[in-house]
């Protein structure tokens, strides 16, 4: 009762804070309403008034949400509505059919009568019930499992719906990807010309490539990009110290001590000087990038093969792929599983360590003071307090545990080599849900329930002078511990209201608004730092999925054993509905949009939970009556498993394919659109989108207060003098760069401003246009070359807007005339001798969103795929290209 109290009232004064407070913090409470242009993916305006965001978030439903926060956000939603179902359900015959029975029951036998006064816990659960009335939890138990997989199943094809409402939208089907098959493992011996052209004609049934890429083997570019954003990050740093007042400079300027060096030097010149140094490797790197060896990249149409030991997938997005770990080989990749592995079970064993504490010392401080009289008399002395300790203490150290935990699975996570970072989040859904049902559940319940049985062993031989042995015989070990498991009960009930809190604590982002309200008073921060201030943050789907799993997991475990835990799981998913969706409508941003990739895994938990609750439910009706009567539980596990496979033949296909030739819920009548036209800027637009994106990632320019601007010719002091045209040094140009420097005004340092550029997380079209996205210049290629240029690794031939790509006769600048090399829209594919990667993309022109084997109606008619482009481009001569290489060494040499 105290902690209920305790927590609800928290509560309570939260929630009213969020309402007086989300009015007067649109930063905080509302950041994604300046950022979409859009006002079809725009969120809903509320009102300032204190409770008008309860209307768009009560009145907005899953269709008209879906432009808005996303599919894998619906997802989400989904999930939280179906368990708030569920558990209404589950409730309703909980508090009304279940509880007045047991109460009843237990207050009929003389074990019952004794506890009447003193275990309201004892009284609500199935503890003394026993013989014939056990049929009765027979029935309700089938009752249970049957609405859940009745509610499982209608929302498994509400998300078949949304899954084909994703694939059928034109922001997928027009979008690289989804015509994009994933290639890794392949063979040594088929990375070649040769080889690839084999995979084509054995694995194709019939069907000719696109296209074939050919990625490159980009050495220490992501380092050097690494320490260039560094660099720019310590300097902007020091400028804003140094720049604080551009009318008062310090006297002294700031210095800084370089690793590997004795003396001390100024730290502005020569961290723009560092800068410079890294952008003249990096660009070094991507100009001799041809020379260097190349990974094989091809296009086919397959789906879950593992032909010569390759695997092939649907690709995931290209900013989705984790990149250094897609040229890791097989073997690696097993060897870091096999090691994250390991530190997974280190980590489990460590947790028993404070999970034993907690479990027999602060879950229940009485059985501890039954066996220590001093502490006893302390227990009885302040009831009150030892109360709330027991009741908020142990939940709020299980929770604040809770929070780290996902940052640590993470790491674990990522040295398995995963290929993209959905995959990896579903990855640490799996583990963090195994951790928290295996410790937290499983063997924190079993640990209770051997404190318990000690502490009665001890008290029985201190009391009654009987040997151990004897003790234990006599104890009724299984009924002792089936008693146990129904007093830890108290523990989860405790630890879910709590839960209530800290959904709302979610709402009222309390953390977050102290710190973006006190961190510009008490650090100096850099224009960079400020715009970052009001980006949106991104949802941890990972760690909330595992938080409502784990909840469900034990509610629907104690659902008949102890049904008072019904009503506190549904007041959880109810709080949890309105919260979490006003926070994806105003606040959260979704990282990677997967199309609602996590429900399988959710699906296949919730199967596994299920089974968990049959097992539960078939130990404890066995032990209160016998064997035969608990196998009527058994034929639940059949079913559930059963249901299971049906799910995995009929829907699964459905979640990752859309099947034109099958019908589907929703579907009425539907036609896959046309993709539009520009076959060559679909060619360009595989290297820009699935190459690594080191070779074309725009380079970080340091951001300086606009306010600075008559100081700044005088604070940088370094190489000024050797650039060509030292007029560029503050002279505007395109993308807002002011030569060395991004000079940005006071009114526009929010991400409002800048969250459509690549350096702040913003992504290039990956749908098919007819205008390539166009990139902003990098410092380095205008101060070297004096005008602007197109930011790109290979200017010459990558960029469709120019002249002089390959398919207009132009090849790069450094390849020989008589260089033989295999093109495949452009891009060249070296000798096996010099092929290190086992990695390939396969993009499909099929216009379907599935990448199976299935010919779709192109906008020529015909129903054949592209040819594979074979044949060797003409190369003739460079010149321009020569002329830019020769003016690159001759800066080197100066």
């Amino acid at each position: 009762s105290t902690a209920i109290a305790a927590s609800w009232g928290a509560s309570i004064l939260i929630f009213l804070l969020f309402c007086f407070l989300r009015p007067r913090h649109n930063v905080v409470y509302a950041p994604k309403l300046k950022l979409e242009d859009n006002e079809e993916k725009a969120p809903p305006k509320a009102g300032t008034g204190f409770f008008d965001w309860v209307k768009p978030v009560w009145s907005y439903q899953e269709d008209d949400l879906y432009h808005k926060i996303g599919v894998d956000s619906l997802v989400f939603l989904r999930f939280h509505r179906m368990m708030r179902i569920t558990f209404f359900l589950f409730a309703a015959l909980g508090c009304f059919v279940v509880i007045p029975m047991n109460i009843g029951i237990n207050l009929g036998t003389a074990v019952g009568r004794s506890k009447r006064n003193k275990d309201p816990l004892s009284l609500c659960s199935i503890q003394t019930v026993s013989g014939n009335l056990l049929w009765i939890y027979i029935l309700f138990a089938w009752l249970f499992i049957a609405l859940f997989l009745w509610i499982l199943y209608v929302n498994y094809q509400g998300i078949i719906r949304l899954r084909t409402k994703y694939f059928q939208s034109s922001e997928y089907q027009n979008s690289l990807h989804s015509r994009t098959l994933l290639v890794y493992d392949i063979p040594q011996d088929l990375r070649s010309d040769e080889g690839i052209m084999r995979i084509a004609h054995d694995y194709s049934y019939g069907l000719e490539f696109v296209q074939a890429q050919i990625g490159r083997n980009v050495n220490d570019i992501p380092e050097l990009i690494a320490r260039h954003k560094d660099a720019i990050q310590k300097e902007e740093k020091i400028l804003a110290k140094y720049l604080k007042n551009p009318n008062r400079l310090p006297a002294v300027r700031p210095t800084c001590c370089p690793k590997g060096r004795n003396e001390h030097v100024d730290a502005i010149d020569y961290y723009m000087e560092r800068i410079q140094v890294l952008e003249q490797k990096i660009e070094l790197e991507r100009r001799t990038i041809d020379k260097q060896s190349s990974v094989s990249y091809v296009a086919k149409a397959n789906r879950n093969k593992h032909p010569k030991g390759m695997t092939i997938k649907l690709s995931p997005r290209p900013e989705d792929i984790i990149w250094d770990n897609i040229k890791k080989p097989k073997r690696l990749r097993n060897r870091n599983r096999a090691i994250s592995f390991a530190f997974f079970v280190i980590l489990c064993l460590v947790w028993q360590i404070p999970n034993s504490l907690i479990s027999t010392f602060i879950a229940n401080l009485y059985l501890l003071g039954s066996i220590w009289p001093a502490f006893q008399t302390q227990l009885n002395r302040h009831r009150n307090f030892w109360a709330t300790v027991q009741g908020i203490a142990s939940p709020a150290l299980v929770a604040t545990f809770f929070l780290i935990l996902p940052t640590i699975m993470r790491r674990i996570t990522r040295r398995e080599g995963i290929l993209s970072k959905s995959s990896r989040e579903r990855h640490v859904v799996h583990k963090l849900y195994i951790f928290l049902t295996l410790n937290n559940f499983i063997i924190f319940t079993i640990l209770g329930m051997l404190w318990n049985f000690v502490v009665q062993m001890i008290k029985i031989t201190r009391d009654q002078h009987i040997p151990f042995f004897e003790a234990v015989k006599d104890f009724h070990l299984i009924d002792n511990l089936a008693f146990s498991f129904m007093q830890v009960s108290g523990f989860w009930i405790t630890y879910i209201i709590q839960r209530n809190l800290s959904s709302l604590f979610d709402l009222c982002q309390l953390v977050n608004l102290l710190w973006l309200s006190v961190k510009p008073h008490i650090m100096t921060l850099t224009p960079r730092e400020k715009i970052e201030l009001s980006r949106p943050p991104v949802f941890d789907f990972a760690s909330y999925y595992n938080y409502s799993l784990f909840y469900t997991t034990v509610s629907i475990c104690y659902a008949l054993i102890q049904p008072l835990i019904l009503p506190f799981a549904l007041v959880y998913f109810s709080i949890a509905c309105m919260t979490y969706k006003y926070c994806l409508m105003y606040i959260f941003s979704t990282k990677v949009e997967t199309g609602g990739g996590f429900w399988r895994v959710l699906f296949n938990r919730i199967i596994f939970a299920l089974c968990l609750m049959v097992a539960i439910y078939f130990a404890v009706i066995w032990n209160q009556y016998d064997f035969l009567h608990a196998a009527f539980i058994l034929p639940l596990g059949v079913i559930i498993i059963i249901f299971k496979i049906y799910c995995l033949r009929t829907f699964d296909p459905l979640l990752d394919f859309y099947l034109t030739g099958q019908k589907r819920p929703g579907d009425s009548g539907y036609t896959l659109p046309v993709a539009k036209s520009g076959s060559d800027d679909r060619r360009n637009r595989l290297q820009k989108r699935f190459g690594h994106p080191a070779l074309s990632e725009r380079l970080w320019t340091p951001m300086v207060a606009s306010n600075a601007r008559a100081v700044l010719p005088h604070v940088y002091r370094g190489r000024v003098s050797d650039i060509e045209d030292n007029e560029n040094f503050m002279s505007g140009r395109k993308g807002g760069i002011d030569g060395k420097f991004e000079l940005v005004e006071e009114r526009n340092m929010d991400f409002q401003a800048f969250h459509n550029r690549e350096d702040f997380g913003a992504v290039n079209s990956d749908y098919t246009t007819t205008e390539p996205p166009s990139r902003t210049g990098t410092p380095f290629n205008e101060t070297l070359y004096g005008g602007f240029r197109d930011m790109s690794p290979h200017p010459d031939y990558l960029h469709p807007s120019r002249g002089g790509t390959p398919f207009e006769g132009t090849p790069r600048s450094g390849i020989s005339q008589q260089d033989d090399t295999y093109f495949a829209r452009g891009f060249p594919q070296h000798d096996r001798a010099n092929t290190t990667g086992s990695e390939g993309f396969y993009p499909q022109q099929n216009f379907s969103s599935s990448g199976l084997d299935v010919v779709y109606q192109t906008q020529t008619g015909h129903s054949d795929l592209t040819h594979l482009l074979n044949e060797n481009m003409p190369r003739p001569q460079n010149r321009e290209g020569d002329r830019r290489n020769n003016q690159y060494r001759r800066h080197r040499q100066r």
